[in-house]
C-alpha cells in the first residue's frame, strides 16, 4: 500500500476494530496497537490486498476471525478513500 493509504488504513483499524492507545513515537499516526496481529489476521490482510487470492480462516472461538475478515475490507476502503473528494462543509446536516 502507498504510505498515505497505509496511514488511512492504520487510523481506521485502530479507531475501534483493534484495541489501541495514543501513539507516542509515530507522529504520522495518532494510535498505536496494544497487541500485535495474530498470524492468520496478517496473512488474510496480505491475501486480501492481492487480486484473485481469496482466503479462508478456520479457527477457534475468540481467535480473531472477524478481524481477519474485516482487515482486507478496511484496507481496500482506505486505499480507495484517500482519492475521494472532500465533502461539502454541511454534508452531515443534509438529509439523504
Amino acid at each position: 500500500m502507498a504510505p498515505k493509504a497505509r496511514q488511512a488504513f492504520t487510523e481506521l483499524a485502530l479507531s475501534g476494530l483493534f484495541e489501541s492507545e495514543p501513539s507516542t513515537n509515530n507522529p504520522a499516526c495518532r494510535f498505536a496497537a496494544k497487541h500485535p496481529l495474530y498470524t492468520h489476521q496478517a496473512e488474510m490482510l496480505a491475501r486480501g490486498l492481492r487480486n484473485g487470492e481469496p482466503g479462508i480462516v478456520t479457527s477457534g472461538t475468540g481467535s480473531g476471525k472477524t478481524e481477519a475478515f474485516l482487515l482486507p475490507v478496511f484496507a481496500c476502503l482506505a486505499r480507495e478513500a484517500i482519492h475521494w473528494p472532500t465533502p461539502a462543509k454541511n454534508y452531515l446536516g443534509r438529509r439523504w
